[in-house]
């Protein structure tokens, strides 16, 4: 149960960190500076394969948790 709270704290601020990427970069302005929009984008890239990596954690940690609960004969 530790382990799925620290799962879901760690995916909501890298969802936050998504979005607030997701907004930056659909400023033209920023688009236009190449060297800071490649930066963004590779770190927005990033961080969305870190939120798929930490989901994928979450529900195996729940199907882990949801396995124990039942017990031996589930």
């Amino acid at each position: 149960a530790d382990e799925l709270a620290r799962l879901e704290a760690l995916i909501e601020a890298l969802e936050s960190r998504k979005n607030e990427l997701e907004r930056t970069l659909a400023d033209p302005a920023v688009v236009k500076e190449k060297g800071r929009s490649g930066s963004l984008i590779h770190e927005y890239n990033q961080v969305r394969q870190a939120v798929e990596e930490r989901l994928l954690e979450w529900e195996d940690c729940q199907q882990r948790l949801a396995a124990a609960e039942a017990g031996p004969e589930g």
